[in-house]
This record gives structure tokens, sequence and C-alpha cells, in this order.
């Protein structure tokens, strides 16, 4: 046998021989955009939304408020506009209004009136169960997820025989629901003082401003991350780990 021909043989039993079993960063990179679209890898980013706001004339008496009716209700119906922009969005539904105990006498119960909202389950947006609020109607809050990991940049491999693990990074990108909330809800986020705790009574939303993220805020954020790759007969595959 000629010494060219044993210095292949040699290098086709190593790590990175003839039999193609290294593991390249395009074929990493490959394998993760793919995980990564279907939802496997990288953390989501999500924000609160919730579903109800009303007045109360009984409780603002109760706790020593002299404001009036007519004042009440222009003070919730910033919180009311956003609710239902959140419905003209597709993350809420109007639900049946409720009212709470109160004195007899005339407008007792528009005089302390709640809007209910529920959540609208879908791909970006999950319900989830706080409990039964003072009316004794089902509570309710959502997540939306506002961006999703995308674009995958491997930043390291190593590799010892069928096994590797790969270092890696990645950007966000905003989800369809969430720049339609961003240009639905910019007028609302608009009443809002640069610090909601300067002024008066701001709308509660205003309170949670902080994580509605711009798109450029987005667009900043990064990701990293590590996961362990091993090569099959039918080649490289993502080796899930332990919950």
């Amino acid at each position: 046998m000629s010494r060219k021909l044993m210095v292949i043989l040699a290098l086709c039993m190593g790590v990175v021989g003839c039999s193609g079993q290294q593991l390249t960063r395009s074929t990493a990179q490959r394998i993760l955009r793919e995980n990564m679209a279907e939802g496997q890898f990288g953390n989501e980013i999500t924000l609160e939304v919730h579903t109800q706001t009303g007045w109360s004339m009984e409780i603002a008496r109760a706790q020593g408020n002299n404001v009036d009716f007519e004042t009440l209700k222009r003070s919730i119906q910033p919180e009311l506009d956003f609710l239902n922009h959140l419905v003209d969005a597709g993350v809420l539904q109007k639900a049946p209004d409720t009212f709470i105990y109160c004195n007899p006498e005339p407008d007792c119960k528009e005089q302390n009136k709640y809007f209910n909202f529920s959540v609208v389950p879908s791909k970006d947006v999950e319900a989830h169960l706080q409990g039964m609020n003072i009316q004794g109607v089902r509570s309710e809050y959502g997540t939306v997820v506002v961006a999703r990991p995308s674009a995958p940049t491997i930043t390291g491999i190593t590799q010892e025989g069928n096994d590797a693990t790969v270092e890696f990074t990645y950007g966000y990108v905003p989800t369809q629901i969430y720049t339609r909330l961003s240009q639905l809800t910019k007028d609302d986020f608009a009443r809002c003082s640069p610090s909601p705790g300067t002024s008066s009574n701001p709308p509660s939303y205003c309170y949670s401003r902080a994580n509605w993220l711009s798109e450029t805020d987005i667009a900043a954020k990064k990701g990293n991350g590590s996961l362990e790759f091993r090569k099959y007969d039918d080649g490289w595959r993502t080796v899930k780990q332990p919950q």
C-alpha cells in the first residue's frame, strides 16, 4: 500500500474524516433555524394584558372620595378605550358587563358597573385563569407573544466523535399581532406621562408601558444559548434537554 493511501485512510478514521461526520456551522445553523421556527428553542418575549375595568360610586364613597359620577366615568374611559383596542387587535373579546351590590337608589347599578372581557386564545395569545372577581365572574389575564427568536448565528462548535456542543446567539422578530397592537395602542400610550408615578391617576396600562417594547427595542435585543447535537444514521439532530 502506498504511503499516500495510508495517509488518506488514517485521516478517514478521525472525527473530521472522509465519512462526513464533522458538524459544520452551516448544518448547525440550518437545524437551529428549523427548530426555532417550530418554537423548540429560544425564549419568547411576552407581555400581560388584563380583562376588566369599571367604576363604583359605592367603593369611592367608602374610601372617602367625594368625586361625582361623571368625573369617575371620565377617569375610566382611557382604560376602556385601551381594552377595546385589544378587542380590535383580536386579543380580547367583549364579555357581559357586571354590577356590584349597591344601595337602592336611582341609577345605582349604572354607577357600579364593570366592563368585562375575555382572552381570545391563538398562536400568539394564551389565557390564564386568575380566579373569581368581586362580581363572581371568572377573572382572566392573557399573555401576548411580542417577539420570537430568529436568525441564529453559530459562535462555536466543540465536537467529540458523534456528539457536539453548539454555542449560538440569536435576535428577535416581532409577531404580527404585536405589530397590530402597536399601531392600535399608540394613542393610548401617548396619554401616559414619561413616568406614570409623576401624574395623578394615570391609566393602569401606563404602568406596564415598559413591557410594551418598540420594534426598535425588539431589534436590539439579543439572546444566546448552547445545545447538544448528535449524529444519527440520517444526519445530525439536536438532543432534547431534560425538562
